[in-house]
């Protein structure tokens, strides 16, 4: 995924873009000059502002084009941006296409935009016209005005009277807005039909049958003291393309009304992607566990205390924060 793409594009349709540990980059437009002389048009160049909001524009605006979820495009952006620290204090420029590069001038990050992005017409030349010079020409040199043509009475043709003219006073109509309002009228007209002959249907139709289940039975078996948990479909991974792999089954221990188990986030064919994935996690905050049981799959696995009734939208929660591939129970 190239990300210095994406941020160029991002900053030509909006004019900005915010880079979660650079700054911000802004696209300034220089306003048109005049120098007495010649007039200079506008042009642009770009700001790096180290101060920034945060904004998960860029991220979506990069999910959208590869298709991938915004988690994955935040991630690749956070990545992006410690590469480039790390760039620019070895002393290595960071380019961003048909923009600029981030460069490090004495311990301080600056932004020089690309030359290609100052192009600007040439400049147009002013003449200035002198009024006290036309005002004291010589008299002489002004012609006299030509009198008007006035026809003799050998050449007019008495025979011809041009007809008398006739002020328009009504005004011409205007065809195309007739035309328009036309079509308007004639859409409205259709939606409506098309709008009551779908109520009538549905009016129409009978609604279906509601058949009554019978009252449920209460089950008085006491609870054991583990609770064997329904197999999930483990088959969600990251970074991976494997086939699904069956987990063994193991108990959920209950103790005060509630359950403790393991959810699994990620799993893993690789050691260094599953240490990788687990650093984060911890260094984000998240107590998460590294386990494996074959040395050929590593878990990711998430201590969980939770009611009975609480577990489905807990994993649903869990899909949604860490794996949009769905979590299961360890």
């Amino acid at each position: 995924m190239d990300v210095a793409k994406y941020i160029g594009l991002f900053i030509l349709k909006n004019h900005f873009c915010y880079i979660q540990g650079l700054g911000n980059l802004e696209m300034k437009k220089r306003p048109a000059s005049y120098d007495g002389r010649a007039l200079h048009a506008a042009s642009y160049d770009i700001l790096l502002v180290p101060a920034g909001s945060l904004d998960d524009s860029l991220a979506n605006f990069i999910a959208t084009n590869e298709q991938i979820s915004i988690s994955k495009a935040a991630n690749a952006l956070r990545e992006y941006s410690l590469q480039a620290k790390a760039d620019l204090q070895a002393g290595k420029e960071v380019i961003v296409p048909a923009i600029g590069k981030f460069v490090d001038v004495e311990g301080k990050t600056t932004f020089i935009t690309d030359p290609k992005l100052h192009y600007a017409t040439p400049a147009i030349p002013v003449v200035r016209l002198n009024k006290r010079e036309e005002a004291t020409a010589p008299s002489s040199a002004k012609q006299a005005p030509t009198p008007a043509y006035q026809p003799s009475a050998a050449t007019a043709s008495p025979a011809y009277q041009p007809p008398p003219y006739e002020e328009e006073t009504g005004r011409r109509l205007n065809w195309g807005r007739i035309i328009l309002v036309a079509a308007i009228l004639l859409v409205f007209v259709a939606v409506n039909i098309i709008g009551y002959n779908y109520i009538k249907h549905r009016k129409a139709t009978p609604p279906p049958a509601v058949v009554e289940n019978p009252a449920p039975v209460k089950d008085t078996t006491p609870l054991p003291q583990t609770i064997m948990p329904i197999t999930a479909d483990t088959s969600a991974k990251v970074d991976t393309a494997a086939p699904p792999v069956m987990l063994p089954e193991s108990n959920i221990a209950v103790k005060n009304n509630f359950l403790y188990y393991k959810v699994i986030l990620n799993t893993y064919y690789s050691k260094e992607k599953a240490e990788k994935r687990y650093k984060q996690l911890r260094g984000n905050g998240t107590k998460v566990d590294m386990m494996t049981e074959d040395s050929l799959n590593y878990y990711i696995v998430l201590p969980i205390r939770s009611t009975s009734k609480d577990t489905t939208r807990i994993l649903d929660s869990l899909s949604t924060l860490y794996n949009p591939n769905g979590v299961s129970i360890y």
